[in-house]
């Protein structure tokens, strides 16, 4: 779980890592490292945090992060940019409408979650289920080792109807890098 400072860092344009850890915005004046040089941060537009005290905020708590460069972050008396965050239960500390000139204003709209990609255990026992498998993508990822006999695999499919594009990336053992692709069609019984 990272937490706003990292997310930021990592996902908001315009963000750059300050060589003491901290942020800074590309457009904010730089006041030679201090503490001025830094974004000012609010939450629900209550009391403003440094840098550090908003690293113990996790980034799931809030629904939008709003990133503003001067001129617009003047309102806030902050020449080196303003971060507002507004959490999941809060209210947006600016309007939607509001005219900043010169300014720019970065929302992202939460954040995104890490997933594990969903890859059924298939079989010749399961072969026939009564649900089908309608999945766009597929994943297969054997351990495959050509030998001399030149064995053919053998791959399960979803139960869409259609043309099929199979990548196939690997390496070999003395580190050289293989790919192709094929297609192949899905059609009704």
């Amino acid at each position: 779980m990272a937490n706003i400072i990292e997310y930021i860092q990592f996902n908001a344009p315009g963000v750059a890592q300050s060589p003491n850890g901290g942020i800074s915005l590309i457009g904010g004046a730089s006041l030679g490292g201090g503490i001025d040089s830094e974004p000012l941060i609010y939450i629900d537009g209550g009391p403003r945090l440094t840098v550090d005290e908003a690293r113990g905020y996790a980034a799931e708590m809030f629904a939008t992060i709003e990133i503003l460069t001067p001129p617009a972050s003047n309102f806030y008396r902050a020449p080196a940019g303003a971060v507002l965050l507004t959490t999941k239960s809060g209210s947006n500390a600016l309007p939607n409408n509001i005219d900043l000139l010169g300014g720019m204003v970065e929302r992202i709209k939460g954040f995104s979650r890490y997933r594990t990609f969903y890859s059924p255990k298939y079989s010749s026992d399961n072969i026939d289920q009564e649900i089908p498998d309608l999945r766009y993508t597929l994943y297969w990822n054997p351990r495959f080792i050509i030998g001399g006999d030149q064995s053919v695999p053998t791959f399960f499919s979803s139960d869409l109807q259609g043309r099929y594009k199979i990548i196939i990336q690997g390496i070999t053992t003395a580190g050289e890098i293989c790919m192709g692709s094929t297609e192949f069609s899905v059609a009704g019984e």
